[in-house]
């Protein structure tokens, strides 16, 4: 996150030329502003690996499916009477 003051002078720098550019290197942290002066600024890392990957909220998930899928087929062996319908597909499956 950029500090207020960067952001008011970014801002000033913007209004006072029209067509004006500001540049964003999510890689580095930094800002460049219209006269070439860079500013840093902080991001969480996974937000940060998010944006850089363009990964959604979904698409971060799949990336554990070799994790996920394991532990939910050990859930449901483990505890197939919080499955719904489970018990009678057990019964069934016994037959």
């Amino acid at each position: 996150m950029l500090d207020a003051d960067s952001c008011a002078a970014m801002r000033a720098q913007l209004h006072a030329r029209t067509g004006a550019e500001i540049t964003v290197d999510l890689e580095r942290q930094v800002v460049t502003d219209t006269e070439g002066r860079e500013h840093a600024f902080g991001i969480h890392p996974l937000r940060r690996r998010c944006l850089l990957n363009g990964l959604d909220d979904i698409s971060l998930t799949t990336e554990f499916l070799d994790v996920i899928q394991p532990f939910e087929a050990s859930y449901r062996r483990e505890f197939s009477w919080l499955v719904p319908g489970a018990a009678g597909r057990q019964r069934d499956e016994q037959r």
